[in-house]
């Protein structure tokens, strides 16, 4: 049995992921994606995973070899509170990436972090 595949210990400099365009994929995602209508908890669990789904593929679409995607969205009401949103990660930083966006409107408020990982 052999492996067709190529051993790859890093992407090449065309095919590397840039924080910069994961930002821009969430925030057309997140403006065009979250209702300008009051919030509904019961929805926000299902809408936070169709805006994660939704931005994944967008980034499958820039057919980076090698790379898998963790995105997470957290949807929650706007009543003026404040939160910190925070991740801890152990990762290659010559390789992997992330992404952040936030968006608010009068109802709601959400936080959207893309994880960009090179797999070996």
């Amino acid at each position: 049995m052999s492996d067709d595949r190529e051993l790859t210990l890093r992407p090449s400099a065309q095919k590397k992921f840039r924080s910069a365009i994961g930002k821009a994929i969430l925030e057309e995602v997140l403006k065009n994606g979250l209702p300008e209508e009051p919030f509904e908890a019961e929805n926000s669990k299902k809408l936070s995973k169709s805006l994660a789904e939704e931005a994944r593929e967008r980034l499958k679409g820039l057919e980076l070899p090698n790379y898998k995607y963790v995105v997470q969205v957290v949807i929650c009401e706007n009543r003026g509170q404040g939160a910190h949103v925070s991740a801890q990660c152990t990762w290659d930083t010559d390789t992997d990436g992330q992404a952040n966006y936030y968006h608010a409107n009068k109802y709601i408020w959400c936080q959207a972090t893309i994880y960009a990982l090179f797999y070996y």
